[in-house]
Order: C-alpha cells, then sequence, then structure tokens
C-alpha cells in the first residue's frame, strides 16, 4: 500500500523520536508515542538590567488556606538600581507594605506574595514595578486544576491518489495537571491512529492522521476533540487533495499506450531466444501524475505444471509522481518452434485503471547439419583400415549436444567424436575409420542425436575382400535401389531368384533401374484400367519423418515402417550380477530369417571383448530361425560391463561378385543387442553415478487428441566410470523413450528421446523411473505432464455483441475480442449467412491466433431497415498443422450473437439563421454553428459550404473569389440526441452581402433519403456584410478668430461635402497597401511620414515648399487633437483643428488622413494671416453660381453671396458693378444680375451678404 508522510511544522514536538506506548493509554503499547514533558518553571524577562518571572501561578490550593511563593528580583547590570512596586489590588494577593528596594550589582531579592482563595474560581491580579527606566508589571494567576489538550488548528494532509493512503503526524498535548482522557471524530476518508486513550500530566502523544479518498477531489474536513470528564471539545481542520493517477504502460524506450484491453498496441518483443535459455527485458510503467500510486501486475495463473514462459518477479510496487519504473520480465522458452505470448495487466488500487502489455516471444533451437549424409569407404582389402574426414556444423546461435548411436568399440566403424557439444555457429570436425574384419559388405544407418531437434541419419558403405573372398562391391546408388525395391516387397526374394525373374521377363526395370513386375503380371492394362480390384501402380520409397524413422523400428515401438528381413528375439540382454567369474551362464539369442532366401549372420566382435556371440557366424535357412549364445568374460570383479554387439546379416549369395547382378543388388542388414552385466560382490556398494540430466519436470507441448510429442533429454556422466542406466515405463503408459536401455561412456552424452501421445483432456503426470548403475538407491524419478487440447476460443461480452441504434445507410464499428484459451495455435473462421452479410462483416474473418493470445477484430453493421436485427452467427476453430500435430483435428463451434437496431436520423441547426452583422473587410469573424441531432443514434457527417455575394458589382468578377468561410474541422460525429458546436470563420473581401448556405452530409451512406442531394441537406445560412470603415463629418463649428462664420460657410469653407463624399468610397489597393495608420496616427503630417532616405538625398538643398513645411512643423501652426483614436460602431468623436496666425502670409501643408484598413486621402489644410491693420476680405468662393430661375417669374427670388472679414478692423466694400451693366445692356436693357447693397461695411470677424436678384430673359446660362 502506498504511504507517504508529512511533518505538522507548526507542532515543537516533530523531531521527537517515536516511542511505543503510555501507561495511560488503553490502546496503546507501553511507551508508545510518549514524549515526557517537565512542568514550566516560568519564563523569566529582563527589563533594563532586572530579571524577573513574567507570571507566579497557584496550582494546587485549598479553600481559606493561604500559599505563600516567592518573586526573585535580580540586578544583572553593573550600576545599582532602585525600585518601588505597588501592591496587587484584590485582597487574595497579599505581599509586604511597598517600600523602595535598592539592589547593587548582581543581587537578588526575594519578594513574598501570599494567595487565599475563598471561592473555587480562579483569580488573577498583577504585582506592578516602578524604576527610573519605566514599570514592568508580573502577572499573578492563581487557578484550579482542569482538562486542556492542545491541538493544530490547520494540518494539511500530501496529496494522494484515489484508493491509495497519505498519512500526517501530529502531537496532542496534554497541558494540565490532570490525566485526560480523549476521543478524536472525523468523517471518512480521513481516519485517526489511535482514534482515542488517555493522556497523563503534561505529556504528549503523537496522533497519525490517514487520508484514505476513494472519489478524486478537494477535501476539507473538520475534526472533533472531545476531551476531559465534561466532553470538552477542540476542534481541528483537515485539508487534503485526492487525485485520480492512471498508469500505463510500454516496452523500455517506447511511447506508452492508453488502452486497458489485452490485444494492445504496446507489446514487448523478446525476438527468437535460444531454448533453455533466460532472456531479461524490461517493461516501463509511466506515472503521469502528480501524486504517488502503488500498482499490481496480475498475470493469467494456469495449473502448477503449466505455467507461463514469461515470469514477472515484481508483482507490486509504487511510482512516484512524474516518473517511471522498470520492471523486468523473464522469457524462458522450452519449445522449439513455438511463438509464445501472454498479457500482464498492470492494475492501480481498487481496480480503478488497469493498463495491459503484451509479452511475446518465439523459441528457437539449433540447426544442425552433416556435412555428408553418406560415408562411402569402397573396398577395403582384409586386415587394412581406412579413414574418412567430415564435419556435423550448427548453422544457429543455439549451443546443443549431439551423439551418434553406435558403440566404436564393438563396430567396424569407429567415430573419433561420438557425442560433444556444438556450440552456436560452430563446426566439429569427424573423422570416421571403417576396419573391417571379414570378407562381406557392410551398411549401417547410425542416428545422430540432436538435442531439441530430430535426428539425422549417417549411412556408413563399406565392402571388404580378401584374397579368396571377394563380394559385389557396395555403392550409395544400391542402396537408394534397394529402399525402392523394399517398399515394393520385393527384397524378401533372394538376389538370385529377382535376377531369374528379370530373365524371364516376369520383372522389369524402371528408368531409374529399380524393379517393377512386368504388365502381365499385374492387372494394369489398357482394358482393365477401370477393374476397382486392379492393384496400385509401383510406388516410391516415401519421405519420412527422421523422429518418426528413429523411433518406429519396430524395437521401441511395435509399429515399424517396413516389415524386418531378420529379426533378434532380444534387444537387451542383462547378465545381472555375476559373483564367479568363470561360472557365467550364457544367455540365449535367436535370430529370425523372414525371407525367402538363406542369409548369413556374422557378428563382428572385437577381439578381446568381454561380451561374445557363439557362433560368431551362422547360415539361416528361409524363414527359419537359429540360436546363439552370448558369453560374458569379465576380467575384473566389483565392475560395471556394458557394450552394444553388432551383426550383419546378408543374403548367401552375395558373398561373390560373380553370382551378383547390379540390378538386383542387396545390401546387408546391421543389427543390435545391448548387453550388461556387473560383478559387483556382497557387501560391496554400487557406483555412485556423477550424471546431469538436463531436467527432471518436462511439460509436453499440447496437441490435439491424434498428435504426438517428442522431446529430448540430455544425460551426462560426468564421472570417470561407465555408467549404466534403464528406464522404467509403466504399462499401456502414453509415454515412450528410447533407449530406455543403455550405457554412458565417462565424460560422455546420451540423449533420451521421448515421445507421448496423450489420450486424456485433463493434465496427466507421468512417471519415469531412471535407474542408474542398476541399483535401486541411484533412482531418479523424471516427471512428465501432457494433455489433449482441444480448439477453444473465449468470446468477449459471454458470446453477445451489441451495435447502438445505427442510421439505416450508415455503418457503426465495433471492436470485438477473442482469445485462444488453448495452449496451441489455432485455425478460425466466421461464418457469416447471405442474408446476415448484406448487414454485418468482420475483420479479419479467417486467421490464426497463437496460443494465450487475445485478438480485436472490427465488426460493421450497416443497416438496410428501420427495425431492430438479432443475428446468430458462428466461429470455427481448429488445430494448426505442425511438427506434433499430424492434422488439423476437430473442427469446433462456438455462437455469437448479434444484437443490433436500424434507425432514422437527421441533422438540424439550431438556428436556421445566423447573421453575423457587418465584417471589417481584411478581417474575420468566428462564431459556432450549433447542430442537433434528436435522433436515436450517432451520426458521421462532413459539412457542406455554398456560398453567394449579392449588391452593386459585376457578377462575373465576383463569381471567381475564393470561398470566404471556413469551418475548424468540417468532419464530425454527433451522438444520440445531443448538441455540437462547430466553430466557423468568416472574412468577406468586398463591400458586398454575403450568404452561406451550410448543409450537412452522412458520411458512408449506402442510400441516400429522397430529397437528399450530393451536396447533403440545407439547415442554415450564414450571412454578413463586408464593410470598409466608414466615417462622415456629421458637424462643424467655429471657435477663436472665425467664430463669426456659419455653419453654412464652414462647411463649404472646408469643403465637407467633398470629403465625406470620399470618405464613402472603396479604397483602392494602394491605400489597402498598410492596413494601419502608420505611426498610430490617423493624420500624418509630413513630419510623421518619416521614411528612410539614401545618403545622397539626405545631404542635398531644401527648396522654398521643403522650407516653408519644416516652418509650418516646427512652430506647430497646424494642429490636430486627437491625431489618432478608435471609433466603435455609432460611436461620434470630436476632432478639434487649430490654426495658429503667428506668421503674415498663406501657410500650406499636406496632411494624409488614413483610416485603418480603409481610405487614404490626402487633405491640403490652407491658412491665411493677416497683419492686425490691414482690411482683408475672405472670398469663400471666386466663382458663384445663381440658382436657376424660371424666364417668367415676375419677381425673382433674392440670392445671398456672402463675404467674410478676415481682418482685425472693419471694413468698406464697394462692388463695381461695371460688368453688371455691360451684361444689362446686352439684354435689352433688362436688369439680369440686380445687386441690392453693393455697398456697406463688415465688422472684424463677420460676414456680409449680398443681396442678388438673378432674373433671366431666356433659358441659357448668363456669366
Amino acid at each position: 500500500m502506498l504511504t507517504s508522510t508529512c511533518s505538522v511544522k507548526s507542532v515543537p514536538f516533530q523531531d521527537v523520536s517515536l516511542k511505543t506506548s503510555s501507561k495511560w493509554n488503553v490502546h496503546s503499547r507501553a511507551n508508545t508515542d510518549i514524549s515526557k514533558r517537565k512542568t514550566s518553571k516560568g519564563i523569566k524577562s529582563n527589563f533594563f538590567g532586572i530579571e524577573f518571572l513574567e507570571h507566579l501561578e497557584w496550582l494546587n490550593w485549598d479553600l481559606g488556606i493561604a500559599s505563600t511563593k516567592h518573586l526573585v528580583l535580580k540586578n544583572v547590570q553593573f550600576k545599582t538600581q532602585r525600585i518601588k512596586y505597588r501592591p496587587p489590588s484584590t485582597k487574595f494577593f497579599t505581599t509586604l507594605f511597598p517600600q523602595p528596594v535598592v539592589l547593587s550589582a548582581g543581587i537578588s531579592y526575594s519578594l513574598p506574595i501570599t494567595f487565599c482563595g475563598l471561592e473555587k474560581k480562579d483569580y488573577e491580579d498583577h504585582l506592578v514595578f516602578e524604576s527610573k527606566s519605566g514599570s514592568f508589571a508580573v502577572r499573578l494567576r492563581a487557578s484550579l486544576p482542569s482538562h486542556d489538550l492542545q491541538i493544530p488548528e490547520l494540518l494539511g494532509l500530501p496529496a494522494c491518489g484515489v484508493f491509495e493512503t497519505s498519512e500526517a503526524m501530529f502531537y496532542l498535548s496534554n497541558n494540565s495537571q490532570l490525566p485526560t482522557c480523549f476521543r478524536l471524530e472525523v468523517f471518512s476518508p480521513f481516519s485517526f491512529v489511535p482514534p482515542s486513550g488517555v493522556l497523563p500530566p503534561w505529556d504528549d502523544y503523537k496522533i497519525k492522521v490517514l487520508f484514505q479518498p476513494t472519489v478524486p477531489k478537494y477535501f476539507d474536513a473538520i475534526a472533533t476533540c472531545k476531551f476531559g470528564d465534561d466532553e470538552s471539545v477542540k476542534h481541528m481542520k483537515l485539508q487534503a487533495i485526492a487525485k485520480y493517477p492512471h498508469l500505463l504502460v510500454s516496452a523500455l524506450g517506447e511511447l506508452s499506450q492508453t488502452t486497458g484491453q489485452e490485444d494492445t498496441q504496446s507489446i514487448l518483443n523478446f525476438g527468437h531466444v535460444a531454448i533453455g535459455s533466460a532472456v531479461e527485458k524490461y517493461m516501463e510503467i509511466h506515472n503521469y501524475s502528480m501524486v504517488d500510486t502503488s500498482f499490481r501486475i496480475m498475470q493469467f495463473e494456469r495449473p502448477a505444471p503449466l505455467q507461463s514462459e514469461f515470469t514477472c518477479k515484481v508483482r507490486e510496487g509504487t511510482v512516484e509522481a512524474n516518473s517511471r519504473i522498470q520492471v523486468p520480465i523473464v522469457f524462458t522458452p522450452q519449445t522449439v518452434g513455438v511463438q509464445s505470448a501472454d498479457y500482464l495487466h498492470v492494475k492501480r488500487p481498487g481496480n480503478s485503471s488497469t493498463a495491459v502489455l503484451k509479452v511475446i516471444g518465439s523459441c528457437k533451437g539449433p540447426v544442425v547439419s552433416l556435412a555428408d549424409l553418406k560415408l562411402t569407404f569402397g573396398c577395403v582389402p582384409l586386415g587394412e583400415i581406412v579413414t574418412y574426414a567430415t564435419e556435423i556444423s550448427n548453422t544457429s546461435d543455439v549451443a546443443t549436444f549431439y551423439q551418434f548411436e553406435i558403440d566404436c568399440t564393438q563396430s567396424v566403424f569407429v567415430i573419433d567424436w561420438p557425442c560433444g557439444v556444438l556450440g552456436g555457429e560452430s563446426t566439429q570436425k569427424l573423422r570416421v575409420t571403417f576396419r573391417p574384419s571379414h570378407p562381406i559388405n557392410y551398411y549401417r544407418r547410425v542416428a545422430c542425436l540432436i538435442h531439441h531437434q530430430d535426428p539425422l541419419f549417417l549411412d556408413l558403405i563399406g565392402t571388404c575382400h580378401s584374397s579368396q573372398v571377394m563380394p559385389a562391391i557396395l555403392k550409395p546408388k544400391h542402396i537408394e535401389v534397394y529402399r525402392t525395391n523394399m517398399v515394393r516387397g520385393l527384397t524378401f526374394y533372394p538376389p538370385d531368384i529377382l535376377s531369374t525373374m528379370l530373365k524371364e521377363g516376369k520383372l522389369q526395370l524402371d528408368a531409374v533401374g529399380t524393379l517393377v513386375l512386368a504388365p502381365e503380371q499385374c492387372c494394369i492394362t489398357p482394358e482393365k484400367i477401370e477393374n476397382e480390384d486392379c492393384p496400385k501402380p509401383p510406388v516410391l520409397f516415401p519421405s519420412i519423418s527422421s523422429i518418426i524413422e528413429y523411433f518406429d523400428d519396430g524395437v521401441q515401438s511395435d509399429i515399424t515402417m517396413f516389415p524386418p528381413h531378420v529379426s533378434v528375439s532380444e534387444r537387451e540382454l542383462n547378465f545381472g550380477k555375476c559373483l564367479v567369474l568363470d561360472k557365467i551362464i550364457p544367455l540365449p539369442l535367436s535370430m529370425m530369417n523372414h525371407t525367402k532366401g538363406k542369409v548369413t549372420v556374422l557378428w563382428t566382435s572385437v577381439p578381446g571383448s568381454i561380451f561374445t556371440v557363439i557362433p560368431q557366424t551362422i547360415d539361416i535357412p528361409p524363414l527359419k530361425n537359429m540360436a546363439f549364445r552370448i558369453h560374458f568374460a569379465p576380467d575384473k570383479t566389483n565392475m560395471l560391463f556394458a557394450a552394444e554387439l553388432e551383426c550383419f546379416a546378408y543374403y548367401k549369395v552375395m558373398r561373390d561378385h560373380r553370382f551378383v547382378d547390379e540390378n538386383t543388388f542387396c545390401p546387408p542388414w546391421c543389427l543390435t543387442v545391448n548387453v550388461q552385466g556387473n560383478t559387483l560382490q556382497p557387501g560391496q556398494e554400487h557406483f555412485i553415478p556423477k550424471y546431469v540430466l538436463d531436467s527432471t519436470e518436462v511439460v509436453l507441448p499440447a496437441v490435439n487428441e491424434k498428435g504426438v510429442i517428442y522431446k529430448t533429454l540430455m544425460l551426462m556422466n560426468s564421472g570417470k566410470l561407465l555408467m549404466t542406466f534403464s528406464v522404467d515405463t509403466q504399462q499401456g503408459t502414453a509415454i515412450k523413450i528410447k533407449p530406455s536401455v543403455g550405457f554412458v561412456l565417462p565424460l560422455a552424452y546420451q540423449m533420451l528421446t521421448l515421445r507421448g501421445t496423450p489420450q486424456d483432456e485433463n493434465l496427466a503426470k507421468h512417471s519415469l523411473l531412471l535407474r542408474l548403475n542398476a541399483s535401486e538407491k541411484y533412482n531418479q524419478e523424471i516427471r512428465l505432464y501432457s494433455t489433449v487440447e482441444k480448439p477453444l476460443l473465449t468470446l468477449d461480452g459471454n458470446g453477445h455483441l451489441y451495435f447502438k441504434p445505427t442510421c439505416i445507410g450508415t455503418v457503426s464499428e465495433r471492436l470485438y475480442l477473442i482469445k485462444n484459451v488453448s495452449r496451441m495455435p489455432l485455425y478460425f473462421q466466421w461464418k457469416i449467412s447471405a442474408a446476415n452479410s448484406r448487414v454485418l462483416s468482420v475483420k479479419p474473418n479467417f486467421g490464426i491466433i497463437q496460443a494465450n493470445e487475445s485478438l480485436t477484430q472490427t465488426w460493421s453493421f450497416y443497416p438496410q431497415e428501420q427495425q431492430k436485427y438479432y443475428l446468430k452467427l458462428y466461429i470455427f476453430m481448429w488445430g494448426v498443422k505442425g511438427p506434433h500435430c499430424p492434422d488439423l483435428g476437430k473442427k469446433m463451434r462456438l455462437t455469437l450473437r448479434v444484437i443490433g437496431e436500424g434507425a432514422k436520423s437527421k441533422i438540424t441547426a439550431e438556428e436556421s439563421h445566423v447573421h453575423l452583422g457587418d465584417i471589417l473587410i481584411g478581417d474575420n469573424k468566428s462564431d459556432d454553428l450549433v447542430l442537433v441531432n434528436n435522433g436515436p443514434c450517432s451520426l458521421n457527417f462532413v459539412l457542406n459550404v455554398k456560398q453567394d455575394i449579392t449588391g452593386p458589382s459585376d457578377p462575373d468578377e465576383v463569381a471567381k473569389d475564393p470561398m470566404a468561410f471556413k469551418f475548424k474541422s468540417p468532419h464530425g460525429t454527433i451522438p444520440a440526441r445531443s448538441k455540437v458546436s462547430f466553430r466557423f470563420t468568416v472574412w468577406p473581401v468586398r463591400r458586398l452581402h454575403y450568404s452561406w448556405t451550410v448543409s450537412t452530409k452522412i458520411i458512408s451512406a449506402k442510400v441516400l433519403e429522397p430529397d437528399e442531394s450530393e451536396e447533403g441537406n440545407p439547415m442554415c445560412c450564414v450571412t454578413a456584410d463586408g464593410v470598409y470603415p466608414m466615417v462622415f463629418i456629421s458637424d462643424a463649428r467655429c471657435l477663436g478668430s472665425i467664430r463669426g462664420i456659419s455653419k453654412q460657410q464652414l462647411w463649404r469653407l472646408f469643403s465637407l461635402d467633398t470629403l465625406n463624399e470620399y470618405l464613402q468610397r472603396d479604397p483602392t489597393g494602394g491605400e489597402l497597401l498598410y492596413r494601419v495608420p502608420t505611426r498610430h496616427r490617423a493624420f500624418l503630417f509630413p513630419k510623421d511620414q518619416q521614411l528612410d532616405l539614401e545618403y545622397w538625398a539626405e545631404t542635398g538643398e531644401f527648396d522654398p515648399i521643403e522650407l516653408h513645411e519644416m516652418r509650418i512643423d516646427d512652430n506647430r501652426l497646424f494642429t490636430v487633437e486627437p491625431k489618432s483614436g478608435c471609433l466603435f460602431p455609432g460611436q461620434r468623436e470630436t476632432i478639434q483643428l487649430t490654426y495658429r496666425h503667428e506668421y503674415t502670409g498663406t501657410d500650406r501643408i499636406p496632411v494624409l488622413l488614413k483610416l485603418s484598413r480603409g481610405r487614404e486621402i490626402l487633405l491640403n489644410f490652407i491658412g491665411i494671416t493677416v497683419p492686425k491693420d490691414r482690411c482683408y476680405i475672405h472670398f469663400l468662393v471666386t466663382h458663384h453660381k445663381f440658382a436657376p430661375v424660371c424666364i417668367s417669374t415676375s419677381n425673382p427670388p433674392k440670392q445671398i453671396y456672402e463675404m467674410y472679414n478676415g481682418g482685425s478692423v472693419r471694413v468698406i466694400y464697394d462692388i463695381q458693378l461695371d460688368s453688371v451693366k455691360d451684361a444689362q445692356e446686352q439684354n435689352y436693357d433688362h436688369p439680369i444680375f440686380q445687386c441690392l447693397n453693393p455697398r456697406g461695411e463688415i465688422m472684424p470677424g463677420m460676414t456680409a451678404y449680398i443681396e442678388w436678384i438673378f432674373s433671366p430673359l431666356e433659358a441659357r446660362s448668363y456669366s
């Protein structure tokens, strides 16, 4: 369990060591968590050199009885001090009559104070002292004994994970002289340890607070401490935070995963591992939360002998916050070629979260091969020997042991290294010697047993000639022909008979030189080709597995691949214990000739051998048997003896090459007999065998009911003496072993090959008794476990698969888990009927699932009608054909029930119309489109948008504009009966009205609704207006020297109508090059438009215009306030334009008006300044146009022309009317233009209104 501890800084005893109990606390052991604390003697103070106690306290007092204590005053300075005191104010505390006290340096004065209480209550008073430096007081207190416990007001506990535990400590202090019982109460998830007890006077007790949350949240609880006889109450606030940690697992150095299913992407792959070896790799457990958390590692537990090949010794632990730990996992494979899989479930307390790591690995074994499968020594003269070299190689990196099953001390073939160790990717050179003892043909097929691999066979072929006997030379091709003839049953006839039949035409030779029956000898003719009784055509030698050939030889097994030509009655003979060396009784042995020709048997005993066969050679008539005697002639006592006797049997006609036909050549047959004996005398102990057996407990691989298992064991004789062995197997057992009897030379190896044919579906235990050195004292039990596995899968959800309601025509997918709970790989295949396949499919439909492996499959459901679907499906499983399973076995079937519903649903918008208002061109605006699904099924959809732009523009040009509407993500899924918000953004590029029609289209739709187009169903319209910043001048007022100008004059004076007209126009491309005003100014004077110029431009002379502008700018003749600002929609801002009349003359300066993301308009500021004594009339316009007047008007209206006195003196004006008179004369003396007040006076800053009458005679323009 995860715990954490914190210390409370406010507790002064946090460093006190933890003890075991208190004698006052019945809930604790003696002297636990009690820190003894002495009664306080008081706190001393120093007041300008006077040392004294701050207070005196009377604790144990009785009514009416006076009690006296002394207050000691001490002068700690080097000068004499004089102090006075005032007596206590109450009559309960008394002292000496007040008098001055003189204290020399280092002198103390004791003042007695008496207390006498008359009531059972607390008394308090003060004793005041005065000196030149000031005054100080000593507190006097008399109190009755009472219970008083002290606890912290606030205690914060460390953050903790859900279902975890954190803790903190605090001290509960007894500040009274009474033993005090206490009881602590608080609501879950807090608790106290111990929750109650008794505290001795003036003692402390360490209390542990446990925090064990079950939900993630912030906890704030009030704990109650009840103590004393009257159960006084004190409160303490507890605070803690509970977090919800989640653990992730991964292979070392890889990304972590979040799924909790077994078929996960977090895989720890051990790769190919050598059999019997152990490889360790690490998985990482990640904790990304801010709290520590504990974990448990769970693994599926099988029965005791069938444990997983993956082991994890770490079963639980703690991962600190924001960290990770590495957990070792060991893979120890046991069966070559088997792929193993397992799952490690990392669980938090309360099973609140689970992370799964899949571990896989395969077992690899040795790959041993012989350089030569046949060694032909040719013809060797009698008495000579021939040695050939060959090699045995291991191309794998897995080391192994090998053993040639031959006794080189007794055979005519000798291998210099008949057994040994082959390292990984190594080669062992071998020397094979042929030492014939008789002039005959020799052929022996020697098995090379390899640990953890099927055996190999080495064919040893040789011929020996003497001066008198010269058999035909045996060649490898004769062996190949012989095998085919043996399959056809022709080798049971001697070669002379076969030669005669060949000459008579009863036999024929095929293309490869093998014998076949002539056509007339069988019924295979064109006329009888349809005859069912006709025998099959001649067969060839079959391809037989080496392990089957090794086991099914008719010796260790009742099954033999081919019937023997010559057989012996016993393959193992044991002389037992022979006490008298010269009185050993020979053991009988018989040999049977199963052929139809005379056979000669020759035993190749080595001269001087302990074991001999008599007679050494003999002829056996056809279908007869002959008896032999095996003699045991030991030369030492108290010894073990063993050997493999070798004999060769051959047709007698083969002894002379003159009687041999190449086409009917028959090689000899080699037979062996294993013999043992010992001369251990009475009272002599058997030799203690020194051996190594690589395993005493073997779990055989899983197979089906017809499977056969092969396994090898390695027995090593590590001693310096011969070691014999025999294996006792129970009758009728499903386990066979070969060899069951034998011997192992010193420092040699013996391969024991097991064959199992399990018959029981339950786990069966088999016991083999290995007896060493013929003594019961050295029995070694070998336990084997086997079982028949049936194909078995488990289906998730107890064989039920539920689909949520799915819209008709759409696809709903579900992941479904199947697991192989058997110990062998299986084929699986789903069978879905044609009717169900229209609405349901699965991927993968067929495949292989390894033993103990989980596989996630993807099911797709696409309903076609609005109804509920109840479907019944089947999954078939059967075994995978392999080395231990000759066939696929029986097929098993499981049922899966699928339940789904087809429904109709439609996506609508919460608002059918969304108006975004005005949007600045070049800017964008975002909003949310809320989609609603009121149906019972979730929908996957894509949003399509159609754009429509209207307004005063060229339709062809507008049609080329790109889409100005974009969704953050146009694809999505909306669950059943829910709403989803989709963020969209628009950015108009023209000052026009934009309209976007949003439609939805269901993804993966197989059947479209009748009213649904390719773009989908329209559901919402979004509109917006693209605008530029539009400002206009709404009002103008005059201040200062021009306050006399009317608004109309001012409007014309500043050309405000023209300015408003320009402000309403769209900006050009050049104006939008810079969207924001330079230097954040709207009105830019020449000085504000600072440009970086080249050196040659900066050093030139200024022209008069530049100098004039610089004077205006430097003297601030024109000012604009404010120069910049921000106007919200509908907002107004007053801008003040000021001209200072500092210098006489006309001032002109260009000013650029820049609107952000809008227009740039060049304004010309013009101001005129005249001397104070000069008259000046400002003409608003130099060209005045009168309003049109009808020619038939008898009384034309008056029209006004304004003249403004811009000077500081009055002006008398006189209008010259000569041109007016000329126009009158030219129009028949009719007054076309008539001025009513041509003379007058204009006061400073005022306007004169000149009245005119325009009276035309004809419809034309007058000037």
